[in-house]
């Protein structure tokens, strides 16, 4: 983790669009981008795309737009599901209807983290593909999408009494589930490009409050939990 992260630090740029100290320099406009629409942007003329902010204007931007906080609850619904699940699921199939020992229980329940390996890229390059078709009307219908098959498969997944049947449906819901974390983010960067690490921060935030939120359901009865 640390060699990544030095490589990152060393070798990677601070924008999609170059360093910001160039880009600074430049005073970069959305005019010459190709990786921003700017018709689904709300920019004026040549405003420079690369502007400095304090960080408290730039978290008091970000807090005060609505959009932020609806994926705030879309992540929370995503990958605070997410952490929830990791930690219930092996306790899951120990006690409701399948009762597996602990190391088949554990086996299956890690099935469940296995596919973050792609699936959450996945989520952020099905965003991107439907993007080049529709625009951010695109991104959002690959959000809402994703978000609807989760939660949908997990209903499924709760309803059945068979092993292998649960196992099929537990990793096609996983894979939406991780998708679904992808897909929040390839929209985050378009609520305010002036302030997107105060906007994914606080996006990034309902990962943690939806797992803390969603937890308290598994302090219900077994029977009601799922």
């Amino acid at each position: 983790l640390l060699i990544v992260a030095g490589r990152l630090f060393f070798t990677s740029d601070d924008h999609p669009l170059g360093q910001f100290a160039d880009l600074l320099k430049e005073g970069g406009s959305p005019n010459n981008s190709t990786f921003l629409d700017n018709r689904r942007l709300s920019f004026s003329g040549d405003a420079p795309l690369v502007v400095r902010f304090s960080p408290l204007l730039a978290f008091r931007r970000a807090s005060s737009d609505f959009r932020t906080w609806l994926l705030f609850w879309h992540y929370a619904c995503s990958f605070g599901a997410e952490l929830a699940l990791t930690g219930n699921l092996a306790t899951y199939f120990q006690t409701h209807t399948f009762h597996l020992g602990h190391s088949q229980a554990g086996l299956i329940a890690s099935l469940f983290g296995l596919t973050n390996l792609y699936a959450r890229a996945l989520g952020g390059i099905t965003s991107d593909l439907m993007a080049k078709h529709w625009g951010m009307r695109g991104r959002l219908w690959n959000l809402s999408l994703c978000l609807v098959l989760e939660g949908v498969l997990l209903i499924v997944f709760s309803r059945i009494n068979s092993i292998g049947a649960a196992i099929t449906v537990l990793l096609i819901f996983s894979n939406f589930a991780q998708m679904s974390n992808g897909a929040v983010f390839g929209v985050v960067p378009y609520v305010d490009p002036k302030s997107i690490g105060a906007v994914s921060g606080i996006v990034a935030a309902g990962g943690s409050i939806g797992g803390v939120l969603w937890e308290q359901l598994f302090k219900l009865e077994p029977h009601q939990a799922m």
